[in-house]
């Protein structure tokens, strides 16, 4: 019909309607001798192209695979802090064979480059029962100290029965701190030499291990959660005055401690620092003053441990007296002397 009409134009993709525009035109009536009237075409603007109606966005993308290590090192998850040796720990590691013949691994750390953390070489054919820890090693002339025992360094060692350390003339042990579950699960291991420069202990450390006695140093500030756990033949263990806290389950399921020696103020108990205890009612609790009395009482109450408050005393050197069975099992009778 003649006059004016709109003409509606859409740019589509797989039913997607990508864009739209609309034309008034003029439409006469056509003599005999014209040409019909085409359709018009699509304005000039509405070409496809590769990125329509998108913004213009430069964007990089970079492989994982084939960054650089210092471009992923950022994108990878950080492992768990284990240690303060641990956290410093370079990554360069040398090995050699230890006095007790025990070939042991050694990693720099970057905090002090004479310095290391010690774990077992996994290439080690000696898994003899003493093992015996240097103060300190040479490699290509340079002088280390062993400043810390590595996370899971000596795990599941089930033949190892005693931890020592080896100075030399004229040097004092100056290892510092026991990595997240150094010594978890060995089994057999009866006896630790617990050095007086040694801080901290990290979780796990020495679960699932056959202690029966277990006297830590006065320098020992930190005992981490589970350190001690199922270490079911623990009838007596002792710390010094810089422990201030009890974190969980650091004495769970203990089901044989009979004498707890607490050489200072804990101002911190975890409710689960003594879980599944058997017969907590028979453990002794020797304390250095009436203050501390009373704080273990308020925590016993607090947190239902089920110590009798009787057995809370105040210390005056009384010690008690272990007899174990004849096959050096569990505890046969405890007498106080």
């Amino acid at each position: 019909a003649e006059g004016s009409s709109e003409v509606a134009v859409t740019l589509s993709l797989d039913n997607v309607e990508l864009a739209r525009a609309t034309r008034t035109v003029e439409i006469a009536p056509a003599s005999a001798s014209e040409t019909p009237p085409t359709e018009p075409e699509a304005p000039a603007d509405l070409a496809p192209t590769e990125n329509v109606n998108e913004p213009a966005i430069i964007t990089e993308t970079v492989s994982l695979a084939s960054a650089a290590p210092e471009e992923t090192a950022s994108l990878e998850s950080e492992p768990e802090t284990i240690s303060y040796a641990a956290a410093l720990a370079t990554g360069e590691t040398f090995s050699q064979k230890s006095p007790s013949g025990h070939l042991l691994s050694y990693s720099i750390l970057a905090g002090d480059a004479n310095a290391v953390e010690v774990s077992i070489d996994p290439n080690s054919d000696n898994q003899g029962e003493e093992l015996v820890i240097p103060t300190s090693v040479e490699r290509e002339g340079i002088h280390y100290v062993v400043k810390g025992i590595a996370a899971d360094g000596f795990k599941d060692l089930r033949n190892l029965a005693s931890v020592s350390f080896g100075a030399q003339l004229g040097e004092d042990v100056q290892l510092e701190t026991i990595g997240a579950r150094a010594f978890a699960s060995c089994l057999n291991l009866r006896a630790f030499d617990f050095p007086e420069s040694l801080k901290t202990i990290g979780s796990n450390a020495f679960m699932m291990c056959g202690f029966r006695s277990v006297q830590l140093p006065a320098s020992v500030e930190t005992i981490a959660s589970w350190a001690f756990d199922s270490c079911i033949a623990l009838v007596s263990f002792s710390m010094g005055d810089r422990v201030t806290s009890l974190e969980d389950n650091v004495f769970g399921q203990i089901v044989n401690l009979r004498e707890l020696v607490v050489g200072g103020s804990v101002v911190s108990f975890s409710p689960t620092a003594f879980a599944t205890m058997s017969s907590p009612e028979k453990l002794k609790i020797l304390v250095p003053t009436a203050e501390e009395k009373v704080a273990w009482e308020a925590a016993n109450s607090k947190h239902n441990y089920g110590f009798d408050p009787a057995n809370i005393v105040v210390s005056n050197n009384e010690r008690i007296t272990v007899t174990l069975n004849a096959c050096g099992g569990y505890p046969e009778q405890v007498v106080q002397s």
